[in-house]
């Protein structure tokens, strides 16, 4: 290579660092979406969706944290109320378009909304 053509090098190289960085933010943000959508937009038998059952308790405000981007989980936090009043966590698995109750309020939450899996007679919840 001619020492002449460093300065087209540089500028590709720069290039090439800020493109990356860009599609890695737009997969990051769609990872965000994804695993909100697939904990609101879960549908028990005869009930509204998840959301719209936590939006009929006052405003909703949702957040996810990266847990794993090789296992691709997420929690999930939705905080629910004027000043949060009252917080719900789920790890959501992206790749199964899956979700659990991470934390015991949750999981009473989520017996509310679907007994017959999250009940305290089961035994057990997944």
């Amino acid at each position: 290579m001619n020492r002449d053509n460093w300065f087209l090098v540089l500028p590709t190289i720069v290039l090439g660092v800020v493109a990356s960085y860009t599609l890695y933010q737009m997969h990051a943000s769609g990872d965000v979406r994804r695993s909100v959508a697939v904990v609101a937009e879960y549908e028990a038998d005869g009930r509204p969706p998840l959301g719209d059952y936590l939006a009929r308790r006052g405003p909703l405000e949702w957040d996810s944290t990266v847990v794993s981007r090789l296992y691709g989980t997420m929690d999930v936090t939705c905080k629910v109320g004027q000043a949060g009043v009252q917080r719900y966590v789920w790890r959501v698995d992206l790749l199964q378009q899956a979700f659990a109750p991470a934390d015991a309020a949750t999981r009473e939450l989520m017996g509310e909304y679907e007994p017959a899996l999250y009940s305290r007679q089961n035994g057990s919840s997944p």
